[in-house]
């Protein structure tokens, strides 16, 4: 009967420190991850040509996205939104939902922003987003 009981304290105890583990893990930082590199152009155009094919190649995945930036705003969270421009297509772009804001950006600027990609709603949408150049 003690083996029993002291069985079953050892697997509580395992299947505490696992949950305890797994409640405590901080989420992925974008920084941390490796990145794949592509132009605004180039990624806004995979998605209008086959969505479900760019989506498997790059939903929840860290993008390095280079262009030149089309759109600067904030959306109702007070997060800075930078919208690079798809030279292909006047009407779509990458939304980038900044985690912080910039200083000193423009309108026709040329950035590269690393963020996950979260699909294709008229624009490529990346959050938590930051400049890397």
């Amino acid at each position: 009967m003690k083996k029993i009981a002291l069985v079953i304290l050892l697997l509580v105890l395992i299947g505490g420190s696992v949950a305890y583990y797994f409640y405590n893990k901080k989420p992925a930082q974008v920084e941390d991850i490796k990145s794949e590199a592509i132009t605004a152009t180039s990624l806004v155009k995979a998605f209008e040509e086959n969505e479900a094919a760019a989506n498997k190649k790059y939903l929840n995945k860290v993008m390095d996205v280079s262009g030149t930036v089309q759109e600067i705003s904030q959306n109702q969270d007070g997060q800075m939104v930078i919208i690079l421009a798809s030279e292909d297509n006047p009407l779509a772009g990458v939304q980038c939902t900044m985690r912080e804001s910039i200083a000193n950006i423009k309108t026709g600027d040329q950035l590269t922003i690393k963020g996950f990609c979260n699909g294709f709603v008229m624009t490529v949408i990346l959050s938590d987003c930051i400049q890397t150049k």
